[in-house]
């Protein structure tokens, strides 16, 4: 698909697709810079959410390039403007980019993206959260942490597939997702137990209990209730 054909709907499209396709603080966030030459750009008045497309032929903004690229201090520095960077920008994607392509300190990124609002639970095309994605790398660290800021294990992609669907097909002929297996079962169950004692359901689950033996409408509406978390 050429350029000037990109569908509406692509969360990559260029706000501006008659405009400098090399923006300067884009440039920044691609190469890295000093702090002192950031401050100087960004004194400027300039445009925080002017796209460039360097990579991938994709229309990137700033703090999605600066996240993907994994520059913490760059990031911190974007969200915390008097108006900060948009976090939503790409349809709400910046994080899945991250857990997908990241580069560097990916948790620290993520810390910030949640904490300035990215939404654990946007979709994209495909019906991936970013829980799913980090299932599809094989991440367990970020898993994890995605868990623990409310990312729901049961969510279904557009066929159908649960964040453990996704590592278990993944992990065929590869055997690197068992992490991330173990994870998702260990939360599950870790959720399932506070749940279950907030409701006065505790003498269900014994020191022994798996999350399969579960009595099934408590394990239900554990994993479906998104204001399950820490």
């Amino acid at each position: 698909m050429e350029d000037d054909d990109v569908a509406v709907q692509d969360p990559y499209a260029p706000d501006n697709p008659g405009g400098n396709p090399e923006p300067a603080l884009f440039m920044q966030c691609l190469l890295g810079c000093l702090e002192g030459e950031m401050e100087a750009l960004l004194a400027t008045d300039v445009n925080v959410e002017e796209r460039g497309r360097l990579v991938g032929n994709r229309w990137l903004t700033p703090l999605a390039m600066a996240a993907q690229q994994g520059r913490v201090h760059m990031v911190q520095r974007l969200l915390e403007l008097e108006i900060p960077a948009n976090v939503h920008a790409h349809q709400g994607l910046i994080l899945h980019r991250v857990v997908r392509v990241g580069a560097g300190d990916r948790p620290a990124v993520v810390k910030l993206l949640v904490d300035h609002g990215a939404d654990v639970h946007a979709r994209d095309q495909a019906g991936f959260t970013p829980l799913h994605e980090a299932a599809d790398q094989g991440d367990a660290a970020l898993a994890r942490m995605l868990i623990h800021y409310g990312g729901n294990i049961m969510a279904r992609t557009n066929v159908g597939e649960t964040v453990a669907d996704v590592a278990t097909i993944r992990d065929v002929g590869l055997g690197t997702h068992d992490a991330v297996l173990e994870v998702i079962q260990t939360e599950t169950l870790r959720l399932a137990r506070k749940v279950a004692f907030a409701m006065g359901l505790h003498e269900r689950l014994g020191e022994a209990s798996i999350v399969n033996t579960l009595d099934k409408e408590l394990l239900r509406m554990v994993l479906e209730d998104n204001n399950v978390i820490d």
